[in-house]
């Protein structure tokens, strides 16, 4: 598993901020094991769309997303949203825990697996990269020198 270096503990509760999820739900995500989790279960703890956790609570499963990415390419394209979200919300929070540069490299060796295996195409790729860092606010992001497949 990649290490973030973030020092979170699997969290025993989702807090549920935005009040979207039942405590069964919440419940259901909790008691599934990290070997597990899927896509969706990721998406529902990162966001975007009304996260089932706090920052505190979502840290802990930053990591094994990006591994999920890296072991499930069809789940690619859908988790990046999620995980692109995450980190430009948390952006400072990130950067006080001493990871942020290395999530935006994992985002770049993300999107270069999903090119790779030819899920996205490169010219979709420089565009969804440049529009989706700029415009969701994280900075000074260059688009990786990568070379069209």
């Amino acid at each position: 598993m990649l290490a973030l270096g973030l020092n979170y503990q699997r969290p025993t509760s989702l807090s549920d901020p935005f009040d979207d999820f039942t405590e069964d739900m919440l419940a259901e995500i909790l008691k599934t094991p990290d070997e597990k989790m899927t896509r969706c279960h990721y998406q529902d703890i990162l966001g975007p769309f009304l996260p089932a956790g706090t920052y505190e609570e979502a840290a802990y499963f930053l990591s094994r997303a990006f591994d999920h990415i890296r072991s499930h390419d069809d789940d690619g394209l859908d988790l990046v949203t999620s995980l692109v979200w995450f980190i430009s919300e948390y952006q400072k929070r990130l950067e006080a825990d001493g990871v942020l540069a290395a999530c935006r490299d994992l985002m770049e060796s993300c999107f270069d697996q999903l090119v790779a295996s030819e899920l996205v195409a490169f010219a979709d790729f420089q565009t969804y990269w440049r529009d989706t860092f700029n415009a969701l606010g994280i900075e000074s992001v260059p688009i990786p020198a990568l070379t069209e497949q």
